[in-house]
């Protein structure tokens, strides 16, 4: 497990701390949304909270602008790292004069109600409290039935508000139809268009989330390793070789149609450019992002998450795409699929 500590912006604070869960399946675009919202809110003194299913940990650095992280990697703050969530929330209230929101981003196949309960213990009680629950929901991969409904729908049954992402290019009709499909699980949630929507960021907002369910929060989980108590698993892949960026391009493209691959992300220093690239995959689409600043001092890495994965394999093909010459179709190895920073699948 690691954790680092960051906190961005600088204005006066309110008590109790408005704190804003942010859950959504794989690959919905959760750490978009928050980028998106921590570069249109400037002002905003933002702790936010990383969850992830992996041992290694990259949202932190996927994150950019936000100044100030929390990141708990290891499994799910749901189950395995539940303590971990509860130890975070803590180093924040202690520091509430600080910080004007606190962000939880939690692991895409993450329950919300344990982490919700997370927010109950004593020194976090009365400090820190929920002022919204947000849904990121991913409209080509609703509309096309890939989300596993036991872990989307509470997801969904447990949020206030809705946030659909990457509907451009989707149709009108699929796009109503997704929105009914929420409506099922969540029938009182409103849609909003970003996280900092008024009816996300409202002063004083606090909301009591429905009641689902769960084990009491001191309960301990049978889960043992990330991801394995919801049937998943998380590999990290390492990048000893930058590779061209075509080829990358294409080993993402090939390794997100693994039958059980759901998600693979990271940060990948690649030849011939100063800065690394940003990865984010799904079955649904790729994207690679060049990043605003250099690899971080943990280096390359990728993290794949699915089910019934072969991590050797993946590993051994990444390998051969690192030692790879570039591709002369590239351009040199100029990828045209590299998008600028803040452009994002």
């Amino acid at each position: 497990m690691m954790r680092r500590c960051l906190i961005m912006g600088s204005v006066a604070s309110t008590r109790p701390l408005p704190a804003l869960l942010l859950t959504g399946f794989l690959g919905a675009g959760k750490t978009t949304a928050l980028n998106t919202l921590l570069a249109a809110r400037p002002d905003l003194r933002v702790g936010v909270i990383e969850n992830e299913a992996s041992a290694e940990g990259v949202d932190g650095d996927l994150l950019q602008g936000a100044a100030r992280v929390v990141e708990i990697a290891g499994g799910c703050a749901c189950c395995t790292v539940r303590g971990a969530l509860s130890s975070a929330l803590e180093l924040l209230a202690e520091r509430i004069d600080e910080l004007d929101l606190v962000v939880v981003e939690a692991s895409g196949i993450a329950d919300p109600v344990p982490i919700a309960q997370a927010f109950q213990v004593a020194a976090v009680r009365g400090a820190i409290r929920i002022a919204a629950t947000v849904c990121v929901v991913d409209v080509p991969a609703v509309a096309a039935a890939d989300l596993l409904p036991h872990v989307w729908g509470r997801q969904l049954r447990f949020a206030d508000q809705v946030l659909l992402t990457k509907a451009d290019g989707v149709s009108g009709p699929r796009v109503a139809a997704v929105r009914r499909r929420v409506r099922e699980h969540a029938p009182h949630a409103g849609f909003v268009a970003g996280l900092d929507d008024p009816a996300v960021l409202a002063p004083g907002a606090t909301v009591a989330p429905p009641v689902i369910d769960a084990p009491p929060a001191s309960e301990p989980s049978a889960s043992s390793a990330a991801g394995e108590g919801h049937g998943f698993a998380a590999h990290a892949l390492r990048v000893a070789t930058p590779p061209d960026a075509h080829r990358l391009e294409i080993w993402v493209r090939e390794a997100v149609r693994r039958p059980g691959v759901l998600r693979l992300k990271g940060v990948v220093a690649v030849r011939g450019r100063r800065r690394p690239v940003i990865v984010q995959g799904t079955p649904q689409g790729v994207a690679l992002e060049e990043a605003r600043g250099p690899v971080s001092a943990r280096g390359s890495r990728l993290v794949v998450i699915g089910t019934d994965l072969d991590p050797v394999a993946l590993q051994a093909e990444l390998d051969a795409c690192a030692a790879a010459r570039p591709d002369p179709a590239s351009g040199a190895g100029q990828a045209t699929t590299v998008s600028a920073p803040g452009v994002s699948a």
